[in-house]
């Protein structure tokens, strides 16, 4: 299942589709150690009980989580590739995968947690807009994917991903035909061809441009973060 995150964080997401599933084990996989503590203390601060594994956790920390993973005592864990390879735990029924690691293969593996045996697994895919050319990937390797979204526990299907939605009155597009005009006063032969090749232009450079100025909003934030927990060490 793909889902979009849009402006929210991955945190943020996994909150809104918790309640549309009820599961008996669910791993949730995140990119980073940083990013795995940060949704396992999300979940925590929504009353939500947790096992952590990564590597930023101590020695005793690790030795405890690896106790209720035994005793399947939590029924979320959230997790890094690394942290969770060789560690095998039962009645996985939900993967959640907190957008897409670097080694694709990987999220085969993450998805593969779930549905063993003849049993039934859902895999839940939580994607940015910079996660398309991989998402185009793994569809071309075979991979298909239903498109929802979930609010207040209801789920709604999505158009299929990739699809254009067809816009009759597209202000924008509009707004960058007449300046593209203004500019191109004689009309040539080819011009409508030639015009509609130019605002398809502009759009991937604006597109290029919003993603750029998500990815440096979302690094410093993470920055942020960072020089507070560097603080809040120093302090202690």
């Amino acid at each position: 299942m793909l889902i979009p995150c849009k402006h929210k964080s991955y945190a943020e997401k996994v909150l809104d589709i918790l309640p549309g599933f009820m599961p008996y084990v669910c791993l949730i996989f995140a990119n980073t150690r940083e990013e795995a503590a940060n949704i396992a203390q999300t979940l925590r601060n929504n009353k939500q009980k947790v096992v952590e594994i990564h590597g930023g956790l101590q020695a005793r920390e690790r030795k405890q989580a690896m106790r209720q993973l035994t005793n399947l005592e939590e029924s979320y864990v959230v997790a890094t590739d690394i942290a969770a390879r060789g560690i095998d735990i039962e009645g996985i029924t939900h993967v959640i995968s907190c957008g897409l690691p670097n080694e694709l293969d990987f999220y085969i593996h993450r998805a593969g947690r779930t549905g063993r045996a003849g049993k039934d697994g859902t895999c839940f895919l939580l994607y940015h807009e910079d996660d398309d050319h991989n998402i185009k990937l793994l569809a071309k390797n075979g991979i298909k994917f239903v498109h929802r979204d979930c609010k207040d526990g209801k789920w709604r299907n999505l158009k299929p991903y990739g699809s254009k939605p067809f816009r009759a009155n597209d202000q924008h597009e509009k707004e960058i035909a007449m300046k593209l005009r203004r500019k191109n006063e004689k009309v040539k032969p080819g011009y409508k061809k030639k015009r509609k090749m130019e605002i398809e232009k502009i759009k991937r450079q604006e597109r290029r441009d919003y993603i750029r100025a998500q990815i440096k909003a979302q690094r410093k934030e993470m920055f942020k973060k960072r020089q507070i927990e560097k603080n809040q060490m120093k302090q202690k």
